[in-house]
């Protein structure tokens, strides 16, 4: 998208940020080595969800949005937007996008930032009750019943608290 922003769109200077660049051309999210470890060793937690909670159902992705990989800001302030896709999961940790002083745009590729964690809600309707009561994707024992409502409502606080937050879906078709 940003190839095509720039050969279309004459003056515009489109720069991707990526959480790594592999074969794609932009830039890496810079991390210092203190955030590449607990990043680590957040990726090492997010595995051990699956120990947690043996009845997840497994074909149907969840991502704790609280596991998301940390981000130095100081990479985005010459923008004069940041366009953000496919967030979820370990991509970013939600309450870290307070800290980009810059207009966000979210595209929303899926219904990952209206849940507690689902990319996909298929049949269950309980985000529209802020994910409180038995999640049938997680199959949580009693334990972790509370955990979809909490991963929630952290994500809820965390949108609130950006400046500038402009959010586009595609209407189903």
């Amino acid at each position: 998208m940003s190839d095509a922003l720039n050969r279309h769109i004459p003056g515009l200077k489109s720069t991707l940020l990526l959480r790594r660049r592999k074969k794609i051309d932009g830039l890496e999210i810079h991390r210092t080595p203190a955030r590449r470890a607990t990043d680590a060793l957040r990726r090492h937690l997010a595995h051990g969800f699956d120990i947690l909670l043996p009845e997840r159902r497994k074909d149907l992705p969840f991502s704790l949005n609280v596991l998301g990989m940390g981000f130095d800001t100081a990479q985005m302030e010459k923008a004069d937007v940041v366009h953000l896709h496919w967030i979820g999961g370990r991509t970013v940790d939600f309450s870290q996008l307070r800290h980009i002083r810059r207009p966000l745009v979210y595209t929303l590729h899926d219904m990952f930032a209206c849940t507690a964690g689902c990319h996909c809600t298929m049949d269950c309707s309980l985000f529209q009750n802020e994910c409180r009561g038995n999640c049938p994707q997680l199959g949580a024992p009693r334990l972790f019943r509370n955990i979809p409502a909490w991963l929630f409502s952290r994500k809820r606080r965390a949108f609130g608290r950006i400046p500038s937050l402009t959010l586009v879906a595609r209407r189903p078709v």
